[in-house]
């Protein structure tokens, strides 16, 4: 198969599902799904170019997402969510519920603030910052 009969099947794959705008885990998803799919023979190497192809794609699609990292913090029997970008700070008594929250709120807070933020296209890192049992006893 050549390169144009390559980009060709991933045209006629991204047609089909008429799914732009995407995020790249979607584009991904699909595409994989559809390279399963297939009813046509596709040789081996060929179907691992795509998947390259794809991966390749979403590596750079990701890159556009910007990723925004939440501080995290255990207190006082409470996590508290930090990020300054977001303009964010808000607490849960669970991890879980402080991530929940967070995702809940972030899309309020980013037309709150007028950001320039697709909140579908947001990507958010929450990283747990813990002290020692010594620090914490202070």
């Amino acid at each position: 198969m050549t390169r144009d009969e390559i980009n060709s099947t991933l045209d006629v794959i991204i047609k089909d599902n008429a799914f732009l705008p995407f995020d790249a885990a979607t584009y991904y998803q699909v595409l994989t799904d559809n390279l399963a799919s297939q009813t046509f023979e596709l040789p081996e190497s060929t179907r691992g170019i795509l998947l390259s192809m794809a991966a390749g794609f979403k590596n750079q699609i990701d890159r556009l997402n910007t990723t925004f990292t939440v501080v995290v913090t255990f207190v006082d029997g409470f996590y508290t969510a930090e990020c300054d970008v977001l303009h964010l700070v808000t607490e849960a008594p669970t991890f879980d519920a402080l991530t929940q929250l967070t995702w809940d709120i972030v899309p309020e807070l980013i037309e709150l603030n007028a950001l320039a933020l697709d909140p579908d296209l947001v990507r958010l890192r929450f990283d747990v910052v813990q002290s020692t049992p010594a620090l914490r006893a202070h």
